[in-house]
């Protein structure tokens, strides 16, 4: 009797012990989306759940809870547009449940609830290490600090995080802080050279850090409700930063006009002044498309209030009609706070949407996150600038600028610690994405005016998602030295590789006060600067945008002196190279509106491989056919003779693969200039002839739609993946090469050869072969 009482206590405990391990298993459940697995929080760092959703077979979104449950909040940067569903499977094993595509396998660690990501050969890419989640219940908001770390490979350089001034191009072993200042654009992306992106979908106060443990990356945010990034792989970097832009939207084409010259200082103090340049401009016969208005055009009316002032801007009609005769498209400055006494404060602080006394001299931001205020700014510029004919927008202070928009703990401050909520939510949560809702709204305001004119925004700040709404980028208000002019290549390039592809700086620095020597004349300009200038505006040539732009000197070419001077020939030479090399860089343009392409190239981004590009800073490729090394330091009266790039990526004329020797542009006139079929690898190029911008060469069909959908009925075509050197056609690989048929325009953009295509051809989207 006791032995049966006995076995009957046994079993019973068998069961009981079953019972209890099948109710502490992980679970977890399918969907068509992906999966998402419950986990024990003891053993996870306080994770309740994961969920990985396949995004396409190269990017999987990986969420991770505290609370089991995922926030219904809709992403600012990320965009739900056209995704087809993905298959995939999804396995259990013994502490993994492992979910593949066609080319990602991903484990998951049912112990710890970490994530191991690898190619579909099994060669592994990225391993998660620890993640840490801790709540806040603070006055105005409840969130989470949250952690990821990271395991990194001895060999990996890592990229992007936005455009920081400081000098850095290879994230290995460094820190960045991630917020927004006059001088930093950041963007919460980084690419490795192990053949994989992340995109960290977060706005608040964020932290880079592989400077503690170099072989673990970390990534923390100040508020979240949860862990939320996108693992991006692809065989080149151009397949990942293409993924990112179906993310978080393409970029469109803009205007021609938009690749050429930009002409500005601080500032055209009247309407004199800017038609007296742009004449100038003319009568020289120098190239250029644009020319902008800095502030203070508003005069009176107060900070901001997008209206001509009548005393120094008397005809703001009959001054636009003008600049537009002589064919120009013209930008003007717009701030996101205004003047108390101007109408567009009044009605955006009766509606309720204006920060007061945060800014310098009493006055106001608006908030950004409502769509009404951001109706009620557009409808300000539009009476008062876009139906005058303004053409493009410069978009500035959109850190936004506050006290000290230079450090960011000031914008923190003045946003944060003084209890400002906007109307998503708190700053603390949506610290960083300003200027992309301020553009998002620009641009949505514009294209429902007219579907006829093409939006251009230029901002000081830029963000995940920002390029789909038009708006490039400028480095800000930097100052006017070597060091400077350094920073400003390592800078851009990282920028470009966050996925942002419009990029551009001030040539010549911002503030160059340093070489005006003390009662001098703004008009003085000392040798030395002038040697700033003039390499500055040679490598901004070969920029995304080219631009000229400061204070204390005023920028017009003639400035630096005479035809038959060193400085105004240098200049004249590097300008009018810009605008022969216009074939080729309409066709990278729209190779990023139709591929995702990156114009502004590094080293490490064209060749992962290669471990000797992953640290140069000062060099980098325009497009796939120019490697530039542009003078980045003083150099006058001693023979400039650049490094060439140990790779045997690179190929000379006869196809022999080695070092490649690169030429600079030179000041001096008896200096070889440079020569393009010296600096091309074996990749598309086409020239056009020198002339002179007239009023045919660059004008755009206006109706044409920014979107590749909308095609014009033309059969022209324009090569890609070949170039021309010594006349011949050189290929990547021998033997074939494509024609593309050109969606966008009648225009022919690139063209070697003519080629017949019928509409039916043009229609299907197919690809003429020749």
């Amino acid at each position: 009797m006791n032995s049966m009482k006995s076995k009957m206590i046994i079993l019973l405990c068998i069961i009981s012990v079953m019972l209890f391990s099948s109710c502490n298993e992980q679970i977890f459940e399918s969907t068509d989306e992906g999966v998402t697995i419950a986990m024990n929080k003891a053993k996870t760092g306080g994770i309740q759940s994961v969920r990985l959703n396949v995004i396409s077979e190269n990017t999987i979104q990986v969420l991770a809870s505290a609370s089991g449950e995922f926030s219904t909040r809709k992403s600012l940067s990320v965009i739900e547009v056209g995704r087809e569903p993905v298959d995939f499977n999804v396995i259990q094993n013994a502490n993994e449940i492992r979910l593949s595509t066609t080319s990602l396998v991903v484990k998951v660690n049912t112990q710890k609830g970490t994530i191991d990501f690898f190619d579909s050969d099994q060669h592994s890419l990225l391993k998660e290490n620890n993640r840490f989640m801790e709540y806040v219940d603070a006055p105005l908001d409840k969130y989470y600090n949250i952690e990821q770390q990271f395991e990194l490979s001895e060999d990996e350089a890592i990229y992007g995080l936005g455009q920081i001034n400081n000098g850095i191009l290879n994230y290995r072993g460094h820190k960045a802080l991630l917020m927004q200042t006059n001088h930093n654009a950041v963007n919460p992306f980084i690419l490795s050279t192990r053949g994989y992106g992340i995109l960290w979908d977060n706005y608040s106060e964020t932290q880079f850090d592989n400077e503690t443990d170099i072989n673990t990356m970390v990534i923390r945010s100040e508020v979240a409700d949860e862990i939320n990034y996108y693992f991006i792989y692809g065989e080149e970097n151009d397949d990942i930063i293409a993924e990112y832009r179906n993310l978080t939207g393409n970029a469109p084409l803009y205007g021609k006009w938009a690749y050429g010259y930009w002409q500005s200082k601080e500032r055209y103090e009247s309407q004199d002044q800017i038609l007296s340049a742009a004449r100038e401009y003319r009568k020289r016969k120098i190239p250029i498309d644009n020319i902008i208005q800095d502030w203070e055009y508003w005069g009176e009316h107060g900070w901001n209030a997008m209206i001509f002032d009548n005393k120094y801007f008397p005809e703001p009609d009959e001054m636009i009609k003008e600049i537009h005769d002589l064919n120009y498209h013209y930008m003007i400055t717009i701030w996101p706070g205004s003047d108390k006494k101007t109408d567009i404060y009044k009605e955006i602080k009766q509606a309720g949407y204006a920060y007061d006394d945060i800014v310098a001299d009493g006055g106001f931001i608006c908030d950004m996150f409502s769509e009404e205020c951001g109706d009620i700014f557009w409808s300000h510029m539009r009476k008062n600038l876009f139906d005058k004919g303004l053409d493009a927008w410069w978009l500035d202070g959109t850190e936004p600028a506050v006290n000290n928009e230079f450090y960011p703990y000031c914008i923190k401050h003045e946003l944060i610690n003084n209890g400002v909520k906007n109307s998503l939510g708190t700053f603390r949560r949506y610290l960083n994405p300003y200027s992309l809702v301020e553009s998002g709204h620009i641009y949505r305001n514009q294209r429902a005016v007219t579907d006829q004119k093409r939006v251009f925004m230029l901002s000081r700040s830029g963000f995940t998602g920002q390029q789909r709404y038009g708006a490039a980028t400028w480095s800000g208000d930097i100052n006017s030295t070597w060091e400077v002019l350094q920073y400003q290549v390592p800078a851009g390039l990282n920028f470009c590789m966050s996925g942002l592809p419009y990029w551009t700086s001030d040539i010549g620095g911002f503030f160059a006060e340093e070489f005006l020597p003390e009662g001098a004349p703004r008009e003085y300009i000392v040798e030395g600067y002038k040697e700033l200038y003039v390499r500055w505006f040679q490598y901004g040539a070969f920029c995304p945008l080219f631009r000229s732009h400061g204070t204390f000197y005023p920028r017009e070419v003639w400035r630096f002196g005479e035809p038959g001077s060193w400085p105004y020939d240098a200049l004249l030479k590097a300008n009018n190279f810009r605008y022969r090399l216009f074939p080729y860089i309409y066709s990278m343009a729209w190779r990023v509106t139709n591929e995702g392409y990156t114009i502004m190239r590094s080293l490490p981004f064209v060749f992962p491989e290669d471990e000797s590009t992953h640290e140069i800073t000062d060099q980098f490729m325009f497009g796939d056919a120019f490697l530039v090394n542009p003078v980045l330091k003083s150099v006058f009266g001693k023979d400039i003779k650049p490094e060439p790039i140990p790779s045997s990526h690179f190929f000379n004329p006869e196809g022999e693969a080695g070092m490649l020797k690169v030429e600079s542009i030179l000041m001096e006139d008896d200096d070889e200039s440079l020569d393009p079929e010296e600096v091309q690898d074996s990749s598309e190029y086409q020239e056009a002839e020198e002339r002179e911008q007239d009023a045919s060469f660059m004008k755009d069909a206006e109706s044409a739609s920014d979107h590749p959908g909308n095609w014009i009925e033309w059969g022209e075509c324009f090569a890609m993946g070949c170039n021309r050197v010594s006349g011949q056609i050189l290929t990547k690989e021998a033997g074939s090469y494509e024609l593309y048929l050109n969606k966008f325009g009648g225009d022919v953009i690139l063209s070697p050869f003519n080629v017949e295509v019928s509409l039916e051809e043009l229609e299907s989207g197919e690809k003429a072969s020749m």
